[in-house]
């Protein structure tokens, strides 16, 4: 097995009741999988004591784990973005705090591009415990896309894609809750990217309530603003480049 240099981020608003059994259980997967890993675990405003506990975890792995927070709530998009671009590793991904992903599927998410079938990996869920609500966001943001930007590909769970090829990007996402992962994924199949999906198992949250559903209306307004931003950013991007420019 070939060794990855690999940044997880970790978003977490609110799960103080999560946060300890998700780091360790990224903690375990990843050394059993010879994966280099850089953990950044970023509070998104948290008033329960989810940095507190952020904190404890990264001193007690100091080469593997670090803390970053914004000082208010400012969505799950931009909580990615606040860890994507402080990613140390070659190669970039995120799992949720609540565990409904666990670090047991990234051996899935990984195997692309272990074997070298692609440059970017995206997931889908086939079946989810709070799939309704997901669900309804997810449909809705992907016609939307499809008229917007021409990208309407599945993408219900997490994505893996190279460092390198994200700062070649001009992310501009930063309210909607799945915009970014779209962002991502369309701007890199823009780019030349080679792109494969997987299918990752979905698991009940461990503890606490969704945040998605709560905010359904706010989310899908947030997202349609965010496809005209993504849009006029794609625009001015250049053509297919090979990756290893």
């Amino acid at each position: 097995m070939s060794a990855l240099s690999l940044t997880i981020v970790l978003p977490a608003y609110n799960e103080g009741d999560n946060v300890d059994v998700t780091v360790g259980r990224v903690l375990g997967v990843c050394a059993a999988e010879e994966v280099g890993l850089d953990l950044v675990l970023v509070d998104d405003g948290s008033t329960d004591d989810t940095l507190a506990r952020c904190q404890r975890l990264a001193a007690a792995a100091p080469d593997r784990v670090r803390v970053l927070s914004h000082p208010k709530n400012l969505g799950l998009s931009a909580a990615l973005r606040t860890g994507y671009e402080a990613a140390r590793g070659v190669h970039v991904t995120w799992l949720p705090a609540d565990g409904q992903v666990d670090a047991d599927q990234l051996p899935v998410l990984l195997g692309p591009l272990r074997t070298g079938r692609a440059d970017v990996v995206i997931s889908t869920i086939p079946a989810r415990p709070d799939r309704l609500a997901r669900l309804v966001v997810s449909r809705a943001f992907r016609l939307v896309l499809r008229a917007g930007i021409g990208f309407g590909d599945r993408l219900e769970g997490t994505y893996v894609f190279p460092k390198a090829l994200y700062d070649r990007m001009a992310i501009v996402s930063t309210r909607g809750a799945g915009s970014i992962a779209f962002e991502i994924a369309a701007k890199a199949k823009h780019l030349g990217a080679r792109m494969a999906s997987v299918e990752v198992a979905c698991k009940p949250r461990r503890a606490g309530t969704s945040k998605v559903g709560q905010k359904l209306l706010r989310n899908t307004l947030e997202s349609l603003v965010e496809v005209w931003r993504i849009r006029r950013s794609m625009r001015s991007m250049h053509g297919p480049m090979r990756m290893n420019e």
